[in-house]
């Protein structure tokens, strides 16, 4: 059974607080199907996933997660972003979603502990749930890996190959990275890189082409000239191919996406690594509006020389890796392709 198809029979989202609620539906997150078919691919043996915050990126690890508990063989861990977080996890999050699911309740061993918060013991197999600690990446032998948030300082360089010995040389063997984007260079950073980079696309309704959603001086250089148009308060996307104007309402930000796909930026990489990223703009609950004053707001708090609102949103929202630089404010005020650190030549 694919993953896909395994989410559509057995995945029902009753969180609280969540946007999305109900029987999943992969038409309203279409940029789902890909990584989910890279995980089913046996050619795979290590998926990165950028995705955005609050863009499903979580619920698409435990998607992987509740099916691979039920249809691959061999043990598995689940690595959380620090320690304390791994049992906060596995109180808050992973018991609620894997228990929601009927099958998967009647897959766990009749054990009266089964449930802790650092193992969860299934018929037949387990599944570790651990924090980056370097004694986790030296113990368990495990078929499949699943990580969260490794662009943290809390997963210092080296610890996820650390943690990817733990699958030895099986045939079957999965490495699942899941993250926001980590500064420029950290070690989730490579993997991705080395993998097809694939990048999820708007298709404009009106003429099909596909079209990269990006923000302001990312699509100046890409498309020559800005997609997302501002007026005021306002924001409406524009196709580059056809120049066809869509506006911030739900309806319209949906129709760019029903239909999108990814588009590979590093075609000839080995198919052993896969790597997906999806911005804030493919999660279609998400205004442009919002967007836009998330931007100014990082905007003014860089001319105070506060940089983090800036990283934050490129991190978590446009899914960039990060290296510092001085963002360009216009009329000559900040030079766009200077990065803080670099040696300022002078005459």
């Amino acid at each position: 059974m694919t993953t896909l198809d395994f989410c559509r029979q057995n995945i029902t989202f009753t969180r609280s607080g969540s946007p999305i609620t109900g029987p999943f539906r992969d038409e309203f997150y279409p940029f789902l199907r890909s990584p989910f078919s890279a995980s089913d691919d046996i050619t795979c043996k290590r998926l990165v996933i950028y995705k955005a915050s609050s863009a499903m990126g979580t619920v698409a690890g435990q998607c992987i997660m509740a099916k691979r508990i039920l249809h691959d063989p061999g043990d598995m861990m689940f690595g959380a972003q620090t320690d304390d977080d791994a049992g906060v996890w596995a109180k808050t999050r992973g018991k609620e979603f894997l228990l929601s699911i009927p099958n998967i309740r009647r897959f766990v061993s009749r054990d009266k502990y089964a449930i802790t918060n650092d193992l969860f013991q299934f018929r037949g197999k387990f599944m570790a749930i651990t924090g980056p600690g370097i004694s986790s990446a030296q113990s368990t032998q495990i078929s499949t890996l699943i990580t969260d948030e490794t662009h943290l300082e809390s997963w210092p360089s080296g610890r996820i190959i650390e943690f990817e010995k733990r699958l030895g040389g099986r045939w079957h063997r999965k490495a699942i990275h899941i993250t926001t984007a980590p500064d420029e260079g950290r070690e989730v950073d490579t993997f991705f890189l080395a993998g097809q980079q694939d990048e999820w696309h708007f298709r404009c309704p009106k003429c099909t082409e596909l079209f990269w959603p990006l923000w302001s001086d990312d699509a100046k250089e890409k498309y020559g000239a800005e997609i997302f148009v501002t007026n005021g308060e306002t924001v409406s996307c524009v196709c580059p191919h056809c120049h066809e104007p869509f506006q911030d309402t739900a309806r319209e930000r949906y129709a760019l996406v029903k239909d999108g796909d990814y588009v590979a930026q590093n075609p000839t990489a080995s198919p052993e690594t896969r790597s997906f990223r999806w911005s804030v703009f493919a999660a279609h609950w998400i205004s442009w509006r919002e967007m836009l004053i998330e931007s100014q707001a990082a905007m003014d708090a860089a001319r105070l020389g506060n940089l983090k609102p800036l990283e934050d949103l490129h991190k978590k929202r446009w899914c960039k890796a990060w290296k510092p630089f001085l963002p360009n404010f216009g009329g000559d005020k900040g030079v766009n392709d200077y990065k803080l650190g670099d040696v300022w030549e002078t005459t």
